[in-house]
Order: C-alpha cells, then sequence, then structure tokens
C-alpha cells in the first residue's frame, strides 16, 4: 500500500543519513522503525503485575527495591515467600 509522509525537513535528513550508513532505502528503513514500534509497543501492553504497593514504602526502602535480587538465577524473593520463612523461622525456634 502505498502512502505518503510528511517529516520535518531535520528529521528527514537524519533518516537519509542513517538510510546511507547501513545502505539501505529509506523506505526500508522507515519500514524497519514502523515494525520494531509496533513489536515494542505490544511488549509495553503487556499486563503489568500491581506494584502499588511501592509506593508506600519511604524512599530510602524504594531505593533498595532490586538490590537483593539473586545472581545465581533463583526467582527474586516474594512477600508470601518472606512470609513463609517468617512462619518457618518462628514455628522452627519453637516460640508459641
Amino acid at each position: 500500500m502505498k502512502t505518503s509522509l510528511d517529516f520535518p525537513d531535520p528529521l528527514f535528513r537524519q533518516l537519509k543519513a542513517q538510510a546511507a550508513l547501513q545502505g539501505s532505502s529509506i523506505k526500508s528503513l522507515v519500514i524497519d522503525f514502523v515494525a520494531r514500534g509496533l513489536r515494542e509497543s505490544r511488549v509495553a501492553q503487556a499486563p503489568q503485575p500491581d506494584r502499588s504497593w511501592e509506593d508506600q514504602l519511604d524512599p530510602f526502602t524504594q531505593s533498595l527495591l532490586g538490590v537483593a535480587v539473586p545472581k545465581d538465577g533463583r526467582a527474586v524473593p516474594t512477600l508470601e515467600d518472606f512470609r513463609a520463612y517468617q512462619e518457618q523461622k518462628h514455628l522452627g525456634s519453637g516460640t508459641p
């Protein structure tokens, strides 16, 4: 399908230069950019987990989020993991 696009001059010059550097046509470069943008927008639209609880943390604690990520490939511990750990620790110590 054919279409016409109006690019601002500075943007068109960048596009033309990029196409020349890659040894491709402006048409193929624009098609690649549009296809990539559409792919990335589908990924960006994927449902994100509810992380509103993070907003309730004080700034210092928020700055620590992600710092203790396991480096050995294990999954990042969840709040449920922490609660299970605390429960096991509490029950294992013999404290009522």
